[in-house]
Formats: C-alpha cells, sequence, structure tokens
C-alpha cells in the first residue's frame, strides 16, 4: 500500500496509506475484520463517461465541427506508414488526426490496419443497488483486488461493478457469478438492498488489466 501510494503521489495524485480503523470511518457500513490496511486520496473524483463525450460534442459543434452519429467504422485508413481516416459504410473519412475510442473493437480495427494494440479484453457487471445502511453520497471510491469489485455511494443509489479477465466468455460470465455474494460480506447491507439497474459486458483493458 505504501507503494501504491508513493506511485499515485509520484503522478501527480495525492494519497497516503491509511490503516483500518481509518477505512471504517471513511466507509460507512464497511466490514474490515479481514482488511489489513489500504491507500486513501481526498482529492479523487470521477466523471460521467457518456456526460463527458456529450460535453465533447457540444464543444467541438460550438468551434464548427460536425459529428456524425450511427455511422460504423469498417478500417482504418492507412497511408505510409501513418493513419490517414476510417472507411465508414457511407464511404471515407480522412484527417490530420484520428483518435480511436472504439473500445472492444479497437483491437479488431488495429489488426485490420496491420497495427498490433496492446490490451485485454475483462468482463464487467455493474449494479446500481439501493437500500438502507447502505454507504451516503460524498464517500471515497473504494476498489479491492480481491475480489475484483468496486463500489461508490452515487445520488441514485450505491454503484457497485465486478470484473474479471479470461479467454472463454462462459469462464468470466460464471466468475461474476458471485459477485454479490463477495459484496456482501464486505457490506453486509447489500443482503437487504434492491437491485436499481444493471448492465454487463466486455471492456478493454491494458495489459495490467487497468479499464
Amino acid at each position: 500500500f505504501a507503494e501504491q501510494a508513493a506511485h499515485a503521489a509520484a503522478v501527480g495524485w495525492p494519497a497516503e496509506q491509511v490503516a483500518v480503523s481509518q477505512i471504517a470511518s471513511l466507509v460507512s457500513g464497511i466490514t474490515t475484520s479481514d482488511v489489513i490496511g489500504g491507500y486513501y486520496s481526498k482529492d479523487e473524483g470521477h466523471l460521467d463517461p457518456g456526460g463527458l463525450c456529450q460535453a465533447y460534442a457540444r464543444r467541438l459543434k460550438a468551434r464548427g465541427g460536425q459529428t456524425r452519429n450511427n455511422l460504423r467504422v469498417r478500417n482504418l485508413l492507412v497511408e505510409r506508414g501513418r493513419v490517414i481516416g476510417v472507411q465508414t459504410d457511407e464511404g471515407s473519412l480522412t484527417a490530420d488526426r484520428v483518435v480511436l475510442a472504439a473500445g472492444t473493437a479497437s483491437i479488431e480495427l488495429c489488426a485490420r490496419a496491420g497495427v498490433k494494440l496492446p490490451g485485454t479484453i475483462g468482463f464487467r457487471r455493474i449494479f446500481m443497488a439501493t437500500g438502507a445502511g447502505l454507504p451516503e453520497p460524498g464517500g471515497p471510491l473504494v476498489l479491492m483486488r480481491t475480489p475484483r469489485l468496486y463500489f461508490r455511494a452515487e445520488r441514485g443509489g450505491l454503484l457497485l461493478s465486478g470484473w474479471e479477465f479470461s479467454d472463454a466468455l462462459e469462464d468470466r460470465a460464471s466468475a461474476l457469478e458471485g459477485l454479490l455474494p463477495r459484496a456482501c460480506q464486505r457490506l453486509p447491507a447489500l443482503a437487504n438492498a434492491g437491485v436499481k439497474a444493471a448492465w454487463a459486458g466486455a471492456q478493454l483493458h491494458t495489459n495490467d488489466q487497468r479499464p
């Protein structure tokens, strides 16, 4: 934990190692009987990816740009060793710079262009839980490596997510079946909570299993 806190500080994200008693005070309702410690940043934050994407689109349009919705990209266009555009269902689009943000499809698109993109695909499930005794909004995001899950209290409820890595989709799905029981061990109030919404799907990660 000390090494992780030092690494976070080195990249401009101040963090500190915390004791078990501090974790219990930071996160209401959490069970810490088998926890040995952690690290915490009071300056941490998060954003809504969908909201960020829409903000980018509004800014682009305000500066005279255009957006093309529901347009499938089939291939990357490469000329003299660099990407110059994309091939779509409606023809070619070229640009001085191409930003690849196609999620799990990025690996396949790069492969078609002869480029090996480092990365691995993980399978993720996300739940929005509501009920009494859950952590209150305003607290930190809690990330656990064993099991692989995290949770964060939001206005609409508790956002809970878990992920697994495997070459076989059925193995990934099977490994996540025990997500909620494991989460209930960490947050006992989840046993009596309701599920407001849920999502499951694949997500691109770096080779060291970072989203």
